[in-house]
């Protein structure tokens, strides 16, 4: 069944990526850890992917999907322009895999600064599990992302 839901993350992403202004790949650090994939569609509006396992004792594979909606923020320092960042928004589902299979809500939301094609973030997502008994959980993660187009 886990191959079922690999592969309709990869046609999804696949297809979904004709129609983005830019694709991103990177890294995210913290609760999940993993590879993190992002098509951005336009300044304000974009989906993120991530992918995150665990080996050793537990094995575990996790596939995250989120919608973001940006907001453009400025900063001022002292004699300089004003720096814009970025603060964002979403919702979106998680799917992860260990002894069962187990569902959740998210709700990611946080700020991120950008610096050419890289972007640098810090994230908390607060999520509902749907599956077996019903229980919230908070994650929190900091990534960067290099964007191709």
């Amino acid at each position: 069944m886990k191959h079922y839901f690999i592969i309709f993350f990869l046609v999804f992403f696949s297809v979904q990526s004709l129609f983005c202004e830019k694709i991103g790949f990177g890294i995210i650090l913290g609760l999940p850890s993993g590879i993190n994939i992002r098509n951005m569609l336009n300044e304000k509006d974009l989906f993120s992917a991530i992918l995150s396992w665990k080996v050793g004792g537990d094995r575990e594979f996790t596939m995250s999907v989120d919608r973001l909606f940006n907001e453009k923020r400025y900063y001022e320092k002292k004699g300089y322009n004003p720096e814009p960042y970025f603060l964002f928004l979403g919702f979106g589902g998680e799917i992860k895999f260990d002894d069962g299979t187990d569902l959740y809500v998210r709700l990611p939301l946080g700020i991120k600064k950008d610096y050419r094609n890289i972007e640098i973030f810090l994230q908390v997502t607060p999520k509902l599990k749907l599956t077996e008994e019903t229980k919230g959980d908070l994650d929190f993660s900091v990534g960067a992302v290099y964007y191709f187009k």
